[in-house]
C-alpha cells in the first residue's frame, strides 16, 4: 500500500504518539479520538487517526519478537479493525463485506481511504457536492423557493439577471438544506457530484470500490448528518462566492 499517494497526505503526532508502539492504552485513545472526530469534524480537521494506527502498528510489528507480543499485537489489530468497521456502519450505514477475508493490506487500504474520503475530505466532498447539485438542479429549486423582498435580494438584484439563480441565492441556505435531504439522491450520484478539480485520489477509490460491491449501503443522508453547522456555514459563503463569480466577471 503506497500511503504517499494521499494528496497533502504528510504524517502528523497525534495524542497518543508519546509512545511510538502500539499498546492498548494508544489504541484506546486512537479509538477513541477517531469516534469524537465523528461528533465533532471540525475539533479534529487534519488529523489522520487511521495513518498513527498504521505507523504504530507496522512499527511495533517490526519490533514483536517473542510469540507473546505477536499474538497480543494480533489482538489489538483485530480490536481496531473491528471498530473501524463498526463505526462506518453506525455513523455512515457503511458495510464492508467480507472485511475478514481480506489480506492485511488490503484491509488497512480500504479502511484508510474510506476513513479519508469521509472524514479528512468532508468539507471539500460536500462543498463540491452542493454545488454541483445546485447548478444540475437550478431550475427545479427555483420553482420551489419563495420569491424574497428585502435588503439582500435587492442588492443581489442590481448584479444578478437569471431569475433561477437570484432565487437560488436569495434562498442559499434553503437550497442547500434541500440539496442535503434529497433521498433520491444515491451513492452514484453523491460521488460523481463530489468530484472536485483536485486530485481525487480517495473519490476513485470509493467509487471503484462500489462498483466492485466491496462496499455497500447507501451513506448519503447518514453522511450529511455528520457535517457540522459552522463548517455548513463557511461551504454557503463559498457557494456563493461561486455562484456570483460569473456575474463579477461580466460587470468588470
Amino acid at each position: 500500500m503506497n500511503m504517499s499517494e494521499f494528496r497533502g497526505l504528510e504524517y502528523v503526532p497525534q495524542d497518543a504518539d508519546d509512545e511510538i508502539l502500539l499498546s492498548e492504552a494508544p489504541l484506546d485513545v486512537l479509538m477513541e479520538s477517531i469516534t469524537k472526530q465523528f461528533e465533532d469534524p471540525l475539533e479534529y480537521v487534519g488529523y489522520d487517526f487511521v495513518q498513527s494506527f498504521i505507523t504504530k502498528y507496522m512499527l511495533t510489528k517490526d519490533n514483536c519478537v517473542e510469540d507473546e507480543e505477536v499474538e497480543e499485537l494480533n489482538r489489538l489489530y483485530v480490536k481496531f479493525i473491528s471498530f473501524i468497521e463498526r463505526t462506518f456502519q453506525e455513523q455512515l450505514s457503511l458495510g464492508i463485506p467480507e472485511l475478514e477475508d481480506k489480506s492485511e493490506e488490503e484491509q488497512l487500504e480500504i479502511i484508510h481511504y474510506a476513513y479519508r474520503f469521509f472524514v479528512i475530505n468532508l468539507q471539500d466532498n460536500f462543498q463540491n457536492y452542493i454545488y454541483q447539485y445546485i447548478k444540475e438542479n437550478k431550475k427545479l429549486l427555483a420553482e420551489q423557493l419563495p420569491e424574497r423582498n428585502d435588503v439582500s435580494t435587492n442588492s443581489l438584484k442590481q448584479v444578478v439577471d437569471d431569475r433561477d439563480d437570484l432565487l437560488v441565492l436569495a434562498n442559499l441556505n434553503t437550497a442547500i438544506e434541500m440539496s442535503l435531504k434529497d433521498d433520491s439522491v444515491l451513492v452514484d450520484e453523491f460521488l460523481s457530484l463530489a468530484y472536485g478539480k483536485d486530485n481525487n485520489l480517495e473519490n476513485d477509490f470509493i467509487t471503484d470500490k462500489f462498483e466492485g460491491f466491496e462496499l455497500t449501503g447507501n451513506f448519503v443522508i447518514p453522511y450529511s448528518k455528520i457535517l457540522p453547522e459552522e463548517m455548513r456555514i463557511e461551504i454557503e459563503c463559498k457557494i456563493r462566492n461561486k455562484l456570483l463569480k460569473k456575474y463579477r466577471k461580466n460587470k468588470q
